[in-house]
C-alpha cells in the first residue's frame, strides 16, 4: 500500500506541500482500518504532517492524520481545527480521524504552506541504520571501524 501511494505522491508532486495529502482513488481498495498506519508509515518516511483520504460521495476527502515526532507543530489536530477548513477532526493531537470539503483543499494548502512556511520538518530528525547493545562483543572495534571514516558520526 505505502509503496503504490508513494508512485501518486512522486507523479503529482504531492512534496510540494508543507502537510503531505493523500487521496485513496477507487482503485486503491484498502481497508480502512489500515489508512492511520499507512499515513504514519509516509508521516514518518517523508517527515511531514499527513493526512490519507478518500473522497466520498457527499464531496469531503474523510481519513487519518498523523504528525512527525518532535516537531515544532506539536498539535496537528488543533491546527487543522483552527485553520477553517475542516469538518471535524477527531482523535488524538497527532494521530486522529479528519473530514475536509474536497472543495476547500486547495485553500487549506496555501493556508498551511504560509502558516508553516517557516518550520523545517526534517530538522533535527535523523535516520537510524542500526542500533547496537552496550554489551555487544564486536562493539569496541565497530567504534574504531566508524571512527576512521571521516563523513560517518553518530
Amino acid at each position: 500500500m505505502v509503496g503504490e501511494l508513494e508512485q501518486k505522491i512522486f507523479k503529482y508532486d504531492l512534496l510540494e506541500n508543507k502537510i503531505l495529502f493523500v487521496r485513496l482513488e477507487d482503485e486503491n481498495n484498502y481497508p480502512s482500518e489500515v489508512n492511520g498506519l499507512c499515513a504514519m508509515k509516509l508521516a514518518a518516511k517523508y517527515k511531514r504532517p499527513t493526512i490519507l483520504a478518500r473522497l466520498n460521495e457527499e464531496g469531503y476527502d474523510r481519513g487519518s492524520i498523523r504528525n512527525v515526532s518532535d516537531c515544532e507543530l506539536t498539535d496537528l489536530k488543533k491546527f487543522l481545527n483552527e485553520s477553517g477548513y475542516f469538518e471535524w477532526v477527531q482523535g488524538h493531537a497527532n494521530a486522529a480521524g479528519c473530514s475536509i470539503y474536497d472543495n476547500n483543499l486547495r485553500a487549506f494548502h496555501e493556508y498551511a504552506n504560509e502558516a508553516l512556511k517557516d518550520i523545517n520538518f526534517n530538522e533535527g530528525v535523523y535516520d537510524v541504520d542500526f542500533i547496537r547493545e552496550p554489551d555487544a562483543e564486536d562493539l569496541e572495534q565497530l567504534v574504531f571501524d566508524l571512527a576512521s571514516e571521516p563523513n560517518i558520526w553518530g
